[in-house]
């Protein structure tokens, strides 16, 4: 609902692509033209160490190209195509979790993608950037982690292909994901072992008269080998490849981080659904050597440590129930009260689920550099792991009390129809209260522009028929040429071969989009900072068509270049 209502207005204002979010269109668009993408997007790592990288792969590339495509590469059908893309996600889950969990478990899904919403903003599931889609993804890979520990192998390939997805997004992940990944795979063979007497699912590993699963792991490997694709395929393609530039910046110099006693303090806090609560982690975007500051509200990291308790001992529930189990069986009352509020295997294994989760965004927020900052969608992961970790510790309470108190049926049939309202009502608040925490600004001076610019072109450099014209587009500043650029590239290369400017020295699969591959003469397009500190003076003979307001503040003055002769 949130997002709908954001869609609406968005194609009411007249959004058009811009920064990242432009690039990615254009490699959405590369996907059925000829250029199929191997990389991923950018990273920052070239900002922090030099070293120029890619996240791990272009899976959000090829999942848009279709929508894009069939809406003729227009700005809103990236819009659908990602609404689409994020829908499918959140249905997952909630499908996922009401199979393993119920209906109850269904609805705190629900709940959990509304509050990611609302605290996020209205652009989650909306902007095709690429760490909307990953933090999204976490939702399904929840559910479809929690139903392999519960022992459903149908959720493997699933598991597998929803994991990929989210490392392929964005970088973090990498981290993020780890712990979980490694604990599915013990819990799993440990279930396995328990449920079959082997300790390895595989042919030959089996007892005569088990049964064997080969399709569905051939099933889950081909599936994971068809996503993962592209990034094979760049590996042979490139030297150096986006592997071996991984590699050295794992192995670079970075400084000191956070580390993981004020990442626990910052998550922490973060987790406290208290006043001051979910502070901390965003403000790490932008902190500075004061970041131990903003993990200093002791209230607050008390009640966010003890929810995080409370989930490690819901984890470990069969170790402590027996105990405790013992200890008062000479009560049959108290023993009774006691077995009624241990939790039950799914919860225990949801709760391990959200745990290893919560670890990987807390390893994430560890490895942020000291003094170098980070941006806010880097820690995406700590909303996603917050409501998580509230989802299982408020499902478990309610299902205790629901247990001690038990309800007549009509009086339950009531509370469903009450909830379901409820939700309507969540969901509008939601959608009117949602401010982006990350900006997703829109370039709509970009979109009033492009007539303007269009017609600058047509003047210096008439196109032949329906031959396509070679056109250079640069900038003299960040914003001019990794903001505006982009989204007039966007505009033209419906029916021009756009260069960009790039001050990337690696090979990458864009390469026939960079300012070297363009031919001698090509007509330019100059965006130039109004009123900058270090203005650039246009080049010579160029012509002003128009000024148009950038989506982050600023003005913008964009010449054309005659070709030169």
């Amino acid at each position: 609902m949130p997002a709908a209502w954001h869609l609406l207005d968005a194609l009411r204002t007249g959004w058009w692509p811009v920064n990242d979010d432009a690039l990615t269109a254009l490699s959405a668009r590369d996907v059925t033209t000829g250029h199929a993408p191997v990389m991923g997007p950018r990273t920052t790592t070239r900002n922090e160490t030099g070293i120029e990288t890619h996240h791990p792969g272009p899976a959000l590339y090829y999942l848009l190209a279709l929508p894009s495509a069939l809406g003729g590469h227009r700005p809103g059908a990236l819009l659908l195509g990602t609404l689409l893309l994020s829908v499918v996600l959140v249905a997952t889950a909630v499908l996922v979790a009401r199979r393993v969990g119920g209906p109850a478990a269904a609805v705190t899904m629900a709940l959990v993608a509304l509050a990611l919403q609302w605290a996020v903003g209205g652009g989650l599931m909306l902007r095709p950037f690429n760490p909307y889609p990953s933090v999204v993804a976490v939702l399904p890979l929840f559910a479809l982690a929690w139903s392999v520990v519960r022992g459903r192998l149908t959720s493997v390939p699933g598991f597998l292909v929803v994991a990929s997805l989210c490392v392929q997004g964005h970088l973090s992940y990498g981290i993020a994901l780890l712990p979980l990944v490694l604990g599915v795979v013990v819990v799993g063979l440990l279930g396995w072992y328990r449920s079959r007497g082997v300790v390895w699912p595989l042919r030959g590993w089996r007892r005569v008269g088990a049964p064997s699963h080969r399709r569905l792991w051939a099933v889950a490997v081909g599936l994971t080998a068809v996503v993962w694709l592209p990034p094979i395929v760049e590996l042979v393609r490139f030297r150096p490849n986006n592997l071996t530039q991984l590699l050295r910046y794992l192995g670079s110099e970075r400084g000191d981080s956070l580390g993981v006693p004020l990442a626990a303090k910052l998550m922490a806090r973060f987790a406290a659904p208290v006043p001051g609560g979910m502070e901390g982690v965003p403000a790490v975007g932008a902190f500075a050597p004061d970041v131990s500051a903003r993990a200093a509200g002791w209230p607050q990291v008390v009640v966010g440590g003890a929810l995080v308790l409370l989930l490690v001992a819901l984890a470990v529930g069969p170790v402590l129930s027996g105990p405790v189990l013992r200890a008062c069986a000479g009560n049959a009352r108290v023993h009774d009260v006691v077995q009624t509020l241990l939790p039950r295997p799914s919860e225990v294994d949801g709760a391990r689920v959200a745990l290893l989760l919560w670890v990987g965004a807390t390893l994430v927020v560890a490895s942020v550099p000291l003094g170098a900052g980070g941006a806010t969608w880097n820690f995406l992961q700590a909303w996603a792991a917050t409501f998580l970790l509230w989802g299982v510790v408020g499902l478990c309470a309610v299902r205790r009390v629901a247990r001690l108190v038990p309800a007549p049926r009509p009086v339950a049939a009531r509370g469903l129809v009450g909830l379901g309202a409820v939700l309507v009502a969540l969901g509008l608040a939601a959608a009117v209260t949602s401010a982006p925490r990350v900006p997703w600004g829109s370039g709509n001076g970009v979109r009033a522009a492009m007539p303007m610019i269009v017609d600058g072109l047509d003047a210096v450099a008439p196109r032949r028929g329906s031959e396509r014209r070679h056109v250079v587009i640069t900038g003299d500043s960040l914003g001019a040429s990794y903001s505006i650029a982009p989204g007039i590239a966007v505009g033209l290369d419906e029916t021009d071969d756009v260069h960009l400017g790039a001050v990337w020295e690696a090979p990458e699969d864009t390469d026939f989009r960079k300012l070297v591959s363009a031919p001698e003469g090509s007509p330019e397009v100059f965006v130039g900072t109004e009123g900058g500190q270090d203005e650039v003076p246009p080049p010579e003979g160029a012509r002003p068509v128009c000024v148009l307001d950038g989506p982050d503040g600023g003005r913008f003055v964009v010449f054309v270049v005659p070709p030169a002769r």
